[in-house]
């Protein structure tokens, strides 16, 4: 590698640290690649294999996407490590 590309490969890094990052889409991408109008559906076997322990019996697997959203956690009891009895 010469000088000049050595100077040439610099002036590019030092350009493209400084620039500002380019807004692509404002738009989330969707997680899983799941939209609102399909459907997810619950692979079955692993509780068929274990229905002789299990107190349940899995009835429609497919469930429909309604809406999207985020949910926060935090301070909730399912990360607290208590339940909605108290704690353990």
């Amino acid at each position: 590698m010469s000088f000049s590309d050595l100077m040439r490969v610099l002036a590019r890094d030092a350009r493209d640290a400084l620039s500002p990052p380019q807004l692509t889409d404002a738009r989330p991408a969707e997680p899983l690649r799941l939209r609102r109008g399909g459907f997810v559906e619950v692979d079955t076997l692993p509780f068929r294999m274990t229905s002789d322990r299990t107190n349940f019996e899995l009835g429609k697997c497919a469930q429909p996407i309604a809406t999207r959203g985020l949910v926060d956690l935090n301070g909730s009891y399912l990360d607290s490590g208590e339940d909605r009895r108290g704690p353990r």
